[in-house]
C-alpha cells in the first residue's frame, strides 16, 4: 500500500493521486468528497512474511527480489522463507523441518562482483520452541532457494531475536 504525503491542490475527488507514479504497480489512493483518502494496495504475494529484505545494491533503487521470514502458526505447511520475484509475482519457499520452529530476518549475502542481485546466499537462524531441539542456522541458495548448508547451534537455545546483519570482513 502507498500513501500519499501531499495531495496537490488541483486533484479533486474521485482523482487516483498515485496515477502519476510509475512505481505505483497497480496501488490506488483515490480522493473522496470528505478530503479523506481511500487506498487500494496489490498483493503481490499469497504467503504473508515478516523482516523483508533485499539486495543491498539496490537500495533506493527499484529490486526485484524480496525475502523474508513466514512467522505463521499453519503447522502443515511449515513454510519457514519467502522469496519473492516482483516482476513476475511469484513466489519460492523453503520450508522448516518442524513447526515448532521459527525463523528470524534472513540476510542476503551476495557473491562478490554480482551480476544479478539474487546471486549469493541467505544466511536464516531457526530457533526452536521445543527444548530437545537444536537451533541452527541454515544456509539458502538466494536464486534457488534450495538449502546449501547448515550449522548447529551447540546449545539448546539460543535469544529468540528477529534482526540480524552481515557485515563483510574488510569492513570490521
Amino acid at each position: 500500500m502507498i500513501i500519499p504525503i501531499n495531495v496537490s491542490d488541483t486533484a479533486k475527488p474521485g482523482d487516483d493521486l498515485l496515477s502519476a507514479c510509475e512505481f505505483a504497480n497497480g496501488c490506488k489512493a483515490i480522493l473522496k468528497e470528505d478530503g479523506s483518502i481511500h487506498c487500494t494496495d496489490v498483493r503481490i504475494c499469497d504467503i504473508s512474511f515478516e523482516f523483508p529484505r533485499y539486495c543491498y545494491g539496490k537500495n533506493m533503487k527499484e529490486y526485484r527480489y524480496v525475502y523474508g521470514a513466514n512467522l505463521g502458526h499453519n503447522y502443515e505447511t511449515k513454510q519457514g522463507v519467502v522469496k519473492v520475484d516482483l516482476k513476475e509475482r511469484t513466489s519460492k519457499v523453503w520450508h522448516k523441518d518442524a513447526a515448532d520452529q521459527m525463523c528470524a530476518e534472513p540476510i542476503l549475502v551476495n557473491q562478490p562482483d554480482y551480476a544479478e542481485e539474487d546471486e549469493g546466499v541467505l544466511l536464516v537462524p531457526v530457533v526452536t520452541t521445543n527444548e530437545k531441539d537444536t537451533p541452527y542456522v541454515v544456509v539458502l541458495n538466494a536464486k534457488t532457494m534450495e538449502e546449501e548448508g547448515r550449522f548447529l547451534i551447540p546449545q539448546s537455545r539460543i535469544p529468540l531475536g528477529f534482526h540480524a546483519h552481515y557485515v563483510p570482513r574488510p569492513e570490521l
